[in-house]
């Protein structure tokens, strides 16, 4: 798991949008409103 999703650091939080691309890593622990803004952005991006 660690290699397919190039997992580096613990802990590692990743959002995805509803098209199962990767929209924003968080390398380190990140602050729950940073997590909260990128799901509402996660859709929002193009990719």
């Amino acid at each position: 798991m660690q290699k397919y999703f190039k997992i580096e650091t613990t802990p590692y939080v990743a959002v995805y949008n509803s098209n199962g691309k990767l929209s924003k890593a968080f390398r380190k622990q990140p602050e729950v409103g940073d997590v909260l803004k990128a799901v509402k952005n996660a859709d929002k991006r193009k990719g």
